[in-house]
């Protein structure tokens, strides 16, 4: 029975020290993750772009960058090729560029189909 006792004892603290090692990985990838935010958001100040407000901050941002780092270390790197991907990490050319391309071709395409929108088309553009 001791050496059960003993096999047990040794496993709960090898459990453990992953587990902390585990959560000691998380808390260093949220905060150079956040860093690497904080460092993008002023870079897009500074540009005068739109700079998002932080929606998960403070001790439920921790949390959740320390408990699931792992998926989000995957994710930025699949699509971003580094773990601490940002806005700035992210090409200047892209999707959003190639979508606005496409709806003002959409756009052309409509009011030569359909001119009487010319009207509406052109009141949403002088509010925007």
């Amino acid at each position: 029975m001791k050496r059960w006792q003993r096999i047990a004892r040794t496993l709960g603290f090898l459990f453990l020290a992953l587990i902390l090692l585990y959560l000691a990985l998380g808390l260093g990838f949220h905060f150079k993750w956040k860093s690497a935010l904080e460092d993008c958001r002023e870079l897009r100040r500074a540009r005068g772009e739109f700079v998002e407000p932080e929606v998960l901050g403070g001790v439920i941002g921790l949390f959740f960058d320390v408990t699931f780092w792992p998926v989000y270390a995957s994710a930025n790197i699949y699509h971003d090729g580094t773990p601490f991907a940002t806005p700035c990490t992210h090409p200047r050319t892209g999707a959003s560029q190639d979508w606005e391309e496409f709806s003002i071709a959409r756009r052309e395409d409509l009011l030569r189909e359909y001119p009487g929108l010319a009207g509406l088309v052109m009141r949403r553009t002088r509010e925007a």
